[in-house]
């Protein structure tokens, strides 16, 4: 439930308070969505040390966000005690990510020949959450590594957060 409900509150702040989550599924049109993180393959998905069984699309759950298609992971494989999740938006960039004024403490940082930022969201204890964003030529992606009970990180979540990010990148458009 935790994770649900942070899933759904990291959408809202991602690009600002204005951002919709419904609860009906909705079909995009093929323009408003190019790119789905749930098709990250399986074999990129066990390499970065997540369980590819753990799969979880919002949009199979029935909860869309305009602009967004969102996925995740449970991590480590095997013993999860934090989730991994991916979202993509093709009408968002990472000018927008910097600017919300709920997301705090940039870091500028390279990710796989990419230029990516490191930052919190200042709703979540610090040492329970990370994010991690880049652009794309199609849009922006960010990542969000959340332990799945408060307090139980057992290593720095940016860290992790950094290492996956660098397994998954290349299975993203270029930028």
């Amino acid at each position: 439930m935790r994770k649900a409900c942070l899933t759904a509150i990291s959408v809202a702040l991602l690009v600002g308070c204005s951002t919709d989550i419904t609860g009906n599924a909705t079909a995009d049109s093929p323009t408003d969505q190019t790119f789905d993180p749930c098709t990250i393959p399986d074999s990129t998905i066990t390499a970065a040390g997540l369980d590819p069984a753990s799969k979880d699309s919002m949009a199979d759950k029935g909860y869309t966000t305009p602009g967004w298609t969102i996925c995740g992971w449970e991590g480590p494989a095997g013993d999860p005690w934090y989730s991994f999740t991916v979202y993509f938006s093709e009408t968002h960039t990472l000018e927008d990510v910097r600017g919300n004024p709920q997301n705090i403490d940039f870091s500028d940082v390279s990710i796989a020949g990419r230029t990516a930022v490191v930052y919190k969201v200042d709703i979540v204890d610090e040492s329970d959450t990370c994010d991690v964003a880049f652009d794309t030529a199609s849009g922006v992606a960010t990542f969000t590594v959340l332990t799945l009970e408060a307090g139980i990180a057992r290593s720095d979540v940016c860290d992790i957060a950094e290492n996956h990010v660098r397994d998954v990148a290349m299975a993203f458009p270029a930028n």
